[in-house]
This record gives structure tokens, sequence and C-alpha cells, in this order.
């Protein structure tokens, strides 16, 4: 038993010595282990709401399958790609606006493929693939053919284009 407790305590040291140093760097990859790492040690992830107001953009998100929506903030922009993240530590990842990973969310998207912004304006035919991990860490694939509309106008919003993928 003394063995395994002296393996345990080795692994939370090189978890917090990583933690330590990837936090230095900031960017993605340190808020991406942020939390898993708390977790591994023992620490709770900060409330919902917890944090400081968050400056900059916010992204509402509803997801009513889970009765539930996210309010999302910018944690780092990687060329056309945006992650947004909750202050739990949910993140959706979009490419010129368009979802192409989610994490934390359960049945998560691991990658897609998605038209680019000319095939979007054009409203044009595309396909569209999503990427998976089942129960098994098997990956699967589920592909789509979509089409693009106008969609209803926004008062709200008069200046926005409201286009609906379906």
């Amino acid at each position: 038993m003394g063995k395994v407790l002296e393996m345990m305590s080795r692994l939370a040291l090189v978890l917090a010595l990583a933690s330590g140093a990837l936090s230095g760097c900031g960017g993605k990859a340190a808020a991406l282990l942020a939390v898993p790492l708390q977790k591994a040690l023992g620490q709770s992830a900060p409330a919902p709401g917890a944090a400081a107001a968050v400056r900059g953009p916010v992204l509402v998100v509803s997801l009513p399958s889970q009765g539930r929506a996210l309010q999302l903030h910018v944690l780092d922009r990687d060329g056309p790609v945006t992650t947004w993240a909750t202050q739990d530590g949910l993140q959706i990842m979009l490419r010129d606006g368009m979802l192409i990973q989610t994490r934390g969310l359960g049945m998560d998207l691991m990658s897609a493929t998605v038209p680019g912004l000319a095939q979007i304006a054009a409203m044009s035919e595309h396909n569209r693939s999503h990427f998976y991990l089942e129960g098994s860490d098997k990956p699967f694939r589920r592909d789509y053919t979509c089409v693009v509309d106008a969609g209803a106008a926004d008062k709200n919003l008069p200046k926005a284009r409201h286009l609906v993928e379906t």
C-alpha cells in the first residue's frame, strides 16, 4: 500500500508542477488543463459566476435538450478559430462562426468539417461531417447534406444576416 501512495503522491506533484509551468504560458493549453488538474488534485472547479466579471464579448448558447443556457466568454483565438468557455470550463470552438468542437457538454463533437464562409454566403448546398467518440472511445462519423436559407429578420439586430442551415 505504501508504494501505491508514494506513486499517487508523485503523480500529484507532477500534475502540480505541470499546472504551474503551464499557467505561466497562458493561452489555450493552460486553460484546457486548469479544471482537469484542479479535479485531479482534489480541488473544486470555480463555481459559475465566481470569477471576476468577464470583459469582452459574451456568447449565450441555449441547450434545449439539457434545459439550460450557457454564458461563454472568449478563451482563445487562433486564426479563424475562437474558443469560447464558461466559468466552469465547458468549451465550444467556432471556425468563422461555425461549430467545430465541444468539450464538457457530453457526447462532445471532437471535430467537424464545415463549409467555408463563401459557401454559406452563396447559400449553396454543402456537406458536413461530424466526428464523435462513442462510449468505448472509438471514433464515429456522421455525415450531413445541408442547405442554407435566409432566416427571419431580427428587429433587435437590424444589421445582422440570419441564416438557417437545415
